[in-house]
């Protein structure tokens, strides 16, 4: 099994030509496909050599011969048939094509029908709508004026009472008046020693009869302009009740036409149902001998492949048994040159020249001799293991030594290139070490002086990660504030790690300095304290650097020797404000 596989790798064995189609569906990638009987399908759909039938029983090409003749006339055969199926299918192809025509004229007849029905049935809605709308509309027209018909009832007895009202203080006025004149005569009756006290007691009778008179006057006012309201409300109800009843009559009317029109669609509606009725009986016809026309159809298209498949498979043998006559007459030249052929009627090629030095004319031979093969394989064989003669074989030699000593030169002077960058690089690697651990030994020492100096004692150190490997070695911070143990950079307080940054960089620029160094915010986590300790170190390092600080603190402020202030004006453009102290007298920012 190993062994055969091997062998035949991407290579499918299959029975036949049909299996090798349906294998070559499911296959994926590059393959090939043998048959039994010869054929070779390759990945790309291109099939090539095999044997027919007819010559596996002659084992000749004489024995194909006959089947070479008759293939003409059976591929003209089922090209006419192939014609006349053409024909059948465009006779169907004709009628489907008036059936669709009938078919969706009825379409376009039953769309429009049914639009109708449904414009119909859509205003039937709207009808019924409008009548329901109408008839609550009525309802509460009639809601309303019942509403005020008893609204002016109440106003009626409203006013009946108020004229009752003011007819008891008119009888109440004239009692009031007769009194009063009773009492006129009464004071003049009485003597004159009685008159003062008579008279003051009927002017408190009068004062209070004029007060009585004065509020049921009052009174009598305000029922009689309460009486003027209600006969206005009267009026302006009585005026609604008979606009009330005039919509509630034109409502009614309205109520009538719709009703009206209800019918009419209703009507519309059945007329429109008994004209699709037979519509759509016709409709269904068509359909039905569209279903037939189209399985026939489907019949004639089926047989049309059928036919065509047959077709090219015939096509796909002549052109199999062509390759093969090709292929003996290359067989045949090979081995005996330029050869004279006797063709048939039915095959094509191209005669020989007459040129009778270089042609051999072969005879006719009825029977092969049954060891022919195997002579013709021994003498092959023996051909092939001759191989081929190159007279350009020396040539090519001497040019593929000089090439090789060429390369072999180049591949020498590469190699002691490379011999010579890695020492190089070796003595790179080694000044590098030398030139760090100075470097490293220097700011380590000015670190530890910076450090005491910034938080007024206390120890650090600076630590390499890996002493062996100086190179790629890390540098690790070791800091021990004043109380404190000695801890890494990160547990510090902000404050603390401020400061140790501070000491560090003030070591880098003391062992290197620089023409001049930016400074933002570095004491912003400072206090005053550790800020005079920062000022020192800073004038100390000014005279060698020159530094640019920003900084809001004040005290920092002070040791510069030029200040630059940023202000924007009301036009909201900055501005630069710079001041150098030196130039300021020393009592300009004295007050009194």
């Amino acid at each position: 099994a190993p062994v055969a596989r091997a062998l035949l790798n991407r290579t499918l064995l299959v029975a036949d030509l049909p299996a090798a189609r349906r294998a070559f569906d499911r296959l994926k990638g590059g393959f090939q496909i043998v048959t039994l009987s010869g054929e070779i399908v390759r990945s790309g759909g291109a099939i090539t050599g095999g044997e027919t039938q007819s010559a596996r029983e002659g084992s000749s090409v004489l024995a194909r011969e006959r089947e070479w003749r008759e293939l003409p006339a059976r591929i003209k055969a089922a090209e006419t048939q192939i014609a006349a199926l053409q024909a059948d299918i465009a006779a169907n192809a004709d009628r489907r094509a008036q059936l669709e025509e009938a078919r969706s004229e009825l379409e376009r007849r039953k769309t429009r029908l049914a639009q109708q029905i449904g414009d119909a049935r859509q205003e039937l809605q709207q009808g019924r709508t409008a009548l329901s709308a109408l008839q609550n509309e009525i309802d509460w027209r009639k809601d309303l004026q019942a509403a005020a018909e008893a609204e002016i009832a109440a106003n009626r007895r409203r006013q009946e009472e108020a004229q009752q009202a003011i007819e008891r203080f008119q009888t109440q006025q004239e009692t009031a008046d007769r009194e009063a004149a009773q009492l006129g005569e009464q004071v003049a009756a009485l003597a004159d020693e009685n008159l003062r006290s008579a008279l003051n007691e009927a002017q408190n009778r009068v004062n209070l009869l004029q007060q009585k008179q004065r509020g049921q006057r009052e009174l009598l006012q305000s029922l009689s302009h309460a009486l003027n309201q209600t006969r206005a409300q009267l009026e302006s109800r009585t005026a609604r009740v008979a606009s009330l009843a005039e919509e509630r009559d034109a409502l009614l009317s309205r109520l009538d036409e719709q009703r009206q029109e209800h019918a009419t669609l209703l009507e519309r509606i059945e007329t429109f149902t008994r004209r699709i009725e037979p519509a759509e009986a016709t409709l269904r016809e068509l359909e039905t001998e569209q279903e037939t026309a189209e399985a026939e159809e489907n019949r004639q298209h089926a047989l049309l492949r059928r036919l065509e498949e047959e077709h090219n498979h015939r096509s796909l043998e002549l052109a199999r048994c062509q390759d093969g006559i090709d292929s003996l007459h290359r067989q045949i030249e090979d081995d005996f040159g330029l050869v004279q052929v006797e063709l048939s009627e039915d095959q094509i090629g191209q005669p020989v020249l007459p040129l009778e030095s270089l042609v051999t004319q072969l005879s006719t031979v009825a029977e092969l001799p049954e060891d022919i093969e195997e002579d013709i394989r021994h003498l092959r064989v023996r051909i092939r293991r001759l191989g081929n003669i190159n007279p350009d074989a020396p040539r090519e030699y001497a040019e593929l030594e000089e090439r090789y000593t060429f390369l072999t030169g180049q591949m020498a002077d590469l190699e002691q290139a490379a011999a010579d960058l890695k020492t190089v690089i070796a003595e790179l690697d080694k000044i590098m070490e030398e030139a760090f651990l100075k470097t490293f030994t220097a700011v380590a020492r000015e670190f530890q002086s910076y450090f005491r100096i910034l938080f007024g004692g206390g120890e650090a150190q600076l630590l390499l990660t890996d002493p062996d490997n100086v190179t790629e070695s890390g540098v690790e911070i070791v800091a021990r504030p004043p109380g404190k143990r000695p801890q890494s950079l990160e547990l510090l307080s902000g404050g603390e790690r401020s400061l140790t940054a501070q000491a560090l960089i003030f070591a880098l620029l003391k062992t290197s300095p620089t023409p001049y160094c930016v400074f933002d915010e570095v004491d912003a986590m400072l206090d005053e304290a550790n800020v005079d300790r920062f000022r020192q170190a800073l004038v100390e390092l000014s005279r060698d650097i020159q530094f640019i600080i920003i900084t809001h603190n004040r005290k920092t402020i002070e040791i510069a020797d030029t200040i630059y202030g940023i202000s924007m004006g009301n036009d909201a453009v900055s501005r630069v404000v710079s001041l150098k102290l030196e130039d300021v007298p020393e009592n300009a920012f004295q007050t009194e």
